[in-house]
């Protein structure tokens, strides 16, 4: 706030309307009525706008009113000196960029040094040499334009640029926003080989903090395992540095040591990232957690098993279907029934096995009520066997759920019908 004051009262109120001028203005100060009045006819006949002052005090006035480009300024004058004008405008205005020329017909050096000493920046001696005076005014007047378009030229790139970085960080925060919103892990190296990018998903599959200084021991130590889980993955061929190297590295598995907590199955794919002129400048892997995949994949073979355990132990015949109708596994009981072979029967269809009039019970829309509702109540059935004989049974069975409780399999048992 102190700042802002010192601006306010070092600049006059209304320093914006020489901007608005159509030609430079030059203000004459001087008490010599006669004089006066010809400097400003000369400043006129030079292209200026002119403004006239007969004392020290005018002067200030008008400074104040409106500032000018130049000032051409009487040392010895009545009331307020030359001198005076000169340390009052440095008082007032000490940033205000105002070219004042003093006339005087002082010979003394040591005049001149004091008027330049009090913020003077040039003088011409009397009598006036228009010719010289006509140069100078031209000289400073242009400089002090020039000053101007440089400042305001300043202004408008300073403006430009704090415009441009504020675009950069809203693109930035985006890129963070989406890139911690991911689901999978993403980590960036640059052309060295040295993370310098990774979101939250990746810190979180590989159980560290947020943190470049916490990733790169992890990358260089014995953290990370091959997919057995056993065999450790050394440097040269962890995912980064494979990206990098290779330009494209192919999908593959990893084993994630966490400290405190189970090991992690990472499915990872990378590549190289090139600039425009195809300079490789650094690589970009991504992470998905398949651990609950594999250990669903592992419970449902598991399950597969027990299944298959379960029905060639069943006294009657029976096979497992899928959603679309094809037998997934077969007993001895329904490959004697059959006369067939239980590796035969795998991947036929269920209306592979039953006669024409019983054929409607393996359509699917018969087969996606079963799945629906969950079972299957005992229902006559008709197979038929390798030599066309019939077998009359009643079908039932029931839906297997998998893993996520979605029902992916029915076990139906063929029982001998009853009178």
């Amino acid at each position: 706030m102190k700042t802002d004051m010192m601006n306010a009262l070092s600049a006059p109120p209304h320093l914006d309307k020489q901007h608005n001028r159509q030609k430079p203005q030059v203000l004459i100060v001087d008490d010599d009525n006669e004089l006066r009045e010809i400097l400003g006819l000369f400043a006129d006949y030079e292209g200026y706008e002119v403004v006239l002052a007969a004392t020290g005090e005018e002067a200030l006035a008008a400074i104040e009113n409106e500032t000018p480009d130049l000032v051409l300024l009487d040392l010895v004058m009545p009331g307020m000196s030359g001198y005076d004008v000169l340390l009052r405008v440095k008082e007032l205005y000490p940033h205000l960029d105002l070219p004042i020329v003093v006339v005087t017909a002082r010979e003394e050096t040591r005049d001149h040094v004091e008027a330049l000493q009090s913020g003077a920046v040039d003088y011409i001696e009397k009598p006036v040499n228009f010719t010289i005076l006509g140069a100078r005014m031209f000289a400073h007047i242009s400089r002090k334009l020039a000053k101007e378009e440089l400042a305001a030229a300043n202004e408008h790139l300073e403006e430009l640029v704090q415009e441009k970085t504020h675009e950069l960080e809203i693109e930035q925060e985006y890129l963070s926003a989406v890139l911690d919103n991911a689901q999978d892990g993403i980590i960036a190296c640059d052309d060295n080989g040295l993370p310098v990018l990774f979101n939250k998903s990746a810190s979180e599959m590989l159980g560290i903090e947020n943190s470049l200084s916490l990733l790169m021991p992890l990358i260089t130590s014995h953290r990370l395992f091959k997919a057995d889980g056993v065999t450790p993955l050394d440097m040269g061929n962890s995912p980064l540095t494979r990206a990098f190297n290779d330009n494209h590295k192919n999908q593959s598995e990893i084993v994630v040591d966490r400290y405190g907590d189970t090991p992690h199955i990472v499915s990872t794919h990378g590549r190289s990232i090139l600039d425009q002129q195809g300079k490789k400048i650094g690589a970009v892997i991504s992470l998905h957690d398949v651990t609950d995949h594999r250990t669903a994949e592992r419970q449902a073979s598991h399950n597969a098993a027990q299944i298959d355990e379960l029905i060639q132990k069943m006294p009657l015949p029976a096979i497992v279907i899928n959603e679309q109708g094809e037998i997934l596994q077969a007993n001895h009981q329904i490959s004697s029934t059959l006369e067939k072979d239980p590796e035969d029967l795998v991947d036929q269809k269920l209306s592979s096995l039953l006669t024409t009039q019983s054929r409607h019970l393996g359509s699917e829309p018969v087969r996606t009520g079963w799945f629906v509702k969950g079972f299957v109540n005992a229902t006559e059935c008709q197979l038929q066997q390798e030599t066309g004989e019939r077998v009359t049974t009643m079908l039932s069975g029931y839906v297997q759920s998998d893993e996520n409780g979605e029902n992916c399999r029915m076990i139906l048992f063929f029982s001998p019908q009853t009178d």
